[in-house]
């Protein structure tokens, strides 16, 4: 059969200022086939994690980085007592498991003032 490149969809997210922020990498494989983000490009504003049992996990801090939470979630934590909107933003793309990549997507945070 043929394999389709999946599909990197945008993301915006607005947090609280000082609070952790789940991020979904949003992905769709026209074949169903699995799939694993990949960050193509690091936040200046803030630091991103592995999720690991639902918290923040091992820092992400080289492009390239394959996501490893099945779900393809990370933990964006925003710089302390800062917040503008937009925030920061980073880039992901996915792999499946034929390795056919697909187009890069962009996540956009918001921190709010709480």
């Amino acid at each position: 059969r043929q394999d389709h490149a999946p599909v990197a969809m945008a993301v915006s997210v607005v947090g609280s200022e000082n609070t952790d922020i789940m991020i979904g990498c949003t992905i769709v494989d026209p074949d169903g086939d699995p799939v694993v983000a990949v960050i193509n490009s690091l936040p200046v504003n803030g630091q991103l994690f592995q999720v690991e049992k639902g918290e923040p996990g091992t820092p992400i801090t080289q492009v390239g980085t394959m996501v490893t939470d099945p779900g393809n979630g990370v933990v964006f934590v925003p710089t302390l007592n800062a917040f503008f909107s937009p925030f920061t933003a980073f880039t992901f793309y996915a792999v499946n498991y034929n390795l056919t990549t697909s187009n890069m997507s962009f996540i956009s945070s918001a921190v709010a003032v709480t």
